[in-house]
């Protein structure tokens, strides 16, 4: 249960960071104003809702731990290569393209922590929650801010894509309870 509580943790972390910083690192970072700001923050939040409908279907395929590693990559990957090209256009399109990759991430995680042997299903959610809530609400905006004042919002947001990428590698580490595929 501790990987995924970790995941959880990371995954509070990296949707959070991203839904609060979105704005000020387009608006202000890449000087593209606050209707850029708001517009970034609206496109990435609609994509991320709509790719959820394709999660199921991407699961089936895939199977859970599969999934979370691919779309945590490509969340990482993408959003990192948006970093590097430091404009307001791929700003815009690295929180979508993280939006999208991190969709899939915590239905996963509620799967199969509603599977883990020892705990009942409402247990093993309760377990992410609690694992989500600190990562989410505590560490992504101290973090963020943090990171920000000392080394600038760009480079703080760095921080995402360590964390996507922590995710990925706990994702081989998920097992399932009994005769469970992920």
């Amino acid at each position: 249960m501790l990987p995924l509580t970790a995941m959880a943790f990371l995954s509070g972390f990296v949707s959070e960071a991203a839904m609060l910083w979105n704005a000020v690192y387009v608006s202000d970072t890449m000087g593209a104003g606050p209707v850029a700001g708001g517009v970034s923050y609206t496109v990435a939040a609609t994509t991320g809702t709509v790719a959820l409908l394709a999660v199921d279907r991407v699961t089936a395929r895939l199977g859970l731990a599969r999934t979370v590693r691919a779309c945590t990559l490509f969340a990482a990957g993408g959003f990192g290569l948006c970093l590097l090209i430091g404009t307001p256009a791929a700003a815009v399109a690295g929180f979508v393209v993280l939006g999208v990759g991190m969709a899939a991430v915590n239905p996963a995680l509620y799967t199969m922590a509603a599977h883990q042997e020892g705990l009942s299903p409402s247990e093993g959610v309760s377990m992410v929650e609690l694992g989500q809530f600190p990562g989410a609400s505590i560490v992504a905006p101290a973090l963020i801010g943090a990171l920000s004042g000392l080394a600038g919002l760009r480079l703080a947001l760095a921080s995402i894509v360590v964390a996507a990428l922590l995710l990925s590698a706990l994702a081989v580490r998920l097992r399932p309870a009994g005769d469970r595929v992920w």
